[in-house]
């Protein structure tokens, strides 16, 4: 069984969340809510799944990579026109009965199984997925004869709905479908007519579900979808091995806590609850109540989180977090109030493209888009939501909705200024990942490495060392990862030397060397602010043949696990199936983000190694250091030179 799963509309009413990042992308529990939807129908046993992006193919970079049980195609619909125009790209891949549903329908297993028995037991040629509502003013509804589908009328007029059964956005049709789309004219609701159309010299019928079914419209429905989620995913405490919980702090409930994360002295988590790799919960902390905290994020001592979702690499300080959603990068100073209920307990309204809309919550605090800056003191009134790249200024009360790009602060009345946005001159930048980002000095790690083989072999730690550089070496111009992993060049050094270690001796070397290593990084000042900068104006991304965990290791010690969430994708060894330096890695660079070599720039501290292949492909290239060697388009001194190069004044 087959499915095409919709991902590609503009989501107008999804603001501010919807710009530059699709609806479906945003995380919960570690995973994109279409990945969610994808285990859901690997589970189901589907065989083929056809995913519909945009133009600017986020689903496909998201996925590139990843393996499923059945086969994962993309296509793109290349302008907004409809659900049936987005279906329609898919026609050619589509080779018999097959579903459509929507990328956030992350619990749509049993009906899919469901409609395929209904099918059976009928012999319809469609069956679609309804649900008593009592709200009849939005959405589209079902007129049926029983559970025969008569025809499905969109948004009817007050009084003038057909039934009470709400259409849900999942069907099960027929190869042929695509015959009676193209026989209506195209227009937004071209899909539904074609279902009536269908429906007309085709018997079709219809599931009524009890189920409660994830609705993402508008950007507040993330909250309910982190319920919905989270009570149908996780169960029980799992607590990765590498996360450390300090003395007096209390994990109660279905917590998931992720690998590196750190909670500190009497904070509490109770579930359900997510934390997710590398997050940090300061002392005292409390936070409840279907929370979730995507990797990277800080939350500082003395803060409540309740019913909130933080994205990749949120930085907040005490304060009340409550019922809100805030986009990746979010940084927000001490004192930070959300007021997330009215004082008449009423339901909560915002305003979305210039009109009040119910949200149906009466516990609704606010939604921060992507790299918003908040100062301290400042409070937030429920139901407002703040565009990307804001600036809140401190001692700010806010009540009204804030644009994009605006800097918002109190002087008795709210002022807004616009700010520009700043044009750039590449659309992606490259780094080389040692001697680039940070510098390596591995005397000591060396040491400690050798004081440990020899302890173990009874050898001189002065022959171990000179038998190793021999083997290094040799083994420096191959382009065979393996033949250059470390491991193997500690066991060809014990070969030549005739001898064996006690088992685990070079895990525990190994484990002391990255120790030191991270103890040692050097990296110049300014250069997490200098990613920051870049990231809000372009993709950054790694290429380095340095093997994925160890440069993890080496990234994290030197930056305290604040920017690994910021790069786009990172290209090691293991994707390249060879060393540097070699064409493959621009290749994949290329390849994955959908870019002109032209409009990328690649920033190494060698020519040969990091730039020559780069330049031969057409990429702009940058060479840091005080050598001049080669023909790179730049040479720079400092990595704080490198925003100037990139965007535009």
């Amino acid at each position: 069984m087959q499915a095409v799963v919709l991902s590609a509309g503009e989501s107008k009413r999804f603001w501010p969340l919807s710009e530059k990042h699709k609806k479906a992308l945003f995380k919960i529990m570690g995973r994109s809510l279409l990945e969610w939807t994808l285990i859901e129908l690997e589970e189901a046993g589907l065989n083929k799944v056809v995913v519909v992006q945009g133009p600017e193919r986020g689903a496909e970079k998201e996925f590139a990579g990843k393996k499923f049980s059945f086969d994962l195609q993309f296509v793109v619909q290349k302008e907004p026109k409809g659900m049936g125009d987005a279906l329609m790209q898919a026609e050619s891949l589509i080779d018999g009965d097959f579903f459509v549903l929507n990328a956030n329908h992350f619990t749509c297993g049993s009906l899919v199984k469901q409609m395929v028995e209904k099918k059976k037991e009928t012999g319809a040629a469609a069956v679609f997925v309804g649900k008593h509502s009592v709200d009849l003013s939005r959405g589209g509804f079902f007129k049926l004869n029983g559970d025969k589908f008569i025809e499905t009328i969109e948004k009817p007029e007050d009084g003038k709905a057909p039934s009470d059964v709400m259409v849900c956005g999942i069907y099960l049709l027929p190869k042929n479908f695509f015959s009676f789309h193209k026989k209506v004219p195209a227009q937004e609701y071209s899909f539904e007519e074609a279902l009536n159309l269908m429906g007309k010299e085709k018997d079709c019928s219809v599931i009524i579900t009890e189920q409660q079914l994830p609705s993402l419209k508008y950007s507040w429905d993330m909250l309910t979808c982190c319920r919905l989620l989270m009570n149908y995913r996780l169960s029980g405490q799992k607590i990765a091995e590498t996360a450390k919980i300090e003395e007096g702090a209390k994990i109660i409930g279905d917590v998931w806590i992720g690998e590196g994360a750190i909670i500190y002295e009497n904070a509490i988590i109770k579930g359900p609850c997510y934390i997710g790799e590398n997050c940090v919960v300061g002392n005292g902390t409390l936070v409840r109540g279907y929370s979730n905290l995507e990797n990277n994020t800080m939350v500082g001592a003395h803060a409540e989180v309740t019913g909130s979702i933080f994205q990749e690499g949120c930085h907040v300080h005490n304060g009340y977090f409550g019922n809100s959603v805030f986009g990746r990068n979010c940084k927000i100073g001490t004192g930070f109030t959300t007021a997330n209920r009215r004082i008449d307990r009423g339901e909560i309204k915002s305003t979305v493209r210039e009109k009040r809309v119910g949200t149906g919550l009466s516990y609704f605090g606010c939604v921060l888009a992507h790299n918003v800056k908040v100062g301290t003191g400042v409070n937030i009134m429920p139901g407002v939501l703040v565009g990307c790249n804001t600036v809140i200024g401190p001692m700010t009360l806010v009540k009204e909705n804030i644009e994009s790009y605006t800097t918002y602060y109190s002087e008795f009345n709210g002022i807004k200024k616009k700010r520009e946005i700043p044009a750039k001159k590449f659309d992606t930048v490259v780094f080389d990942a040692d001697g680039t980002l940070y510098k390596i000095h591995a005397d000591k790690a060396y040491e400690n490495l050798f004081i440990i083989l020899s302890k173990s072999t009874g050898l001189p730690e002065a022959l171990i060392e000179g038998t190793w550089k021999t083997v290094v070496s040799s083994l420096k111009d191959s382009k065979e990862p393996e033949k250059r992993r470390r491991e193997h060049a500690i066991n060809l050094t014990l070969e030549k030397l005739g001898t064996k270690v006690n088992g685990g001796t070079i895990e525990k070397g190994l484990e002391q060397f990255w120790k030191q290593v991270g103890a040692d990084l050097e990296v110049e000042k300014g250069v997490e602010n200098v990613l920051d900068i870049l990231s809000d104006s372009c993709d950054i991304c790694i290429a380095s043949d340095e093997f994925l965990p160890e440069l993890k290791k080496k990234i994290n010690s030197a930056f305290n696990s604040r920017v690994f969430h910021m790069f786009e994708t990172i290209i090691t060894p293991e994707k390249t199936g060879t060393m540097k330096p070699s064409p493959e890695y621009i290749k994949i660079i290329l390849s994955q983000m959908k870019t002109n070599p032209e409009r990328v720039l690649v920033v190494g501290n060698s020519w040969e190694r990091d730039l020559k292949d780069a330049h031969a492909f057409g990429a702009k290239t940058a060479l840091i250091g005080k050598n001049k060697e080669g023909s790179p388009d730049f040479w720079i001194r400092s990595l704080n030179e490198l925003p100037a190069l990139v965007v535009v004044e």
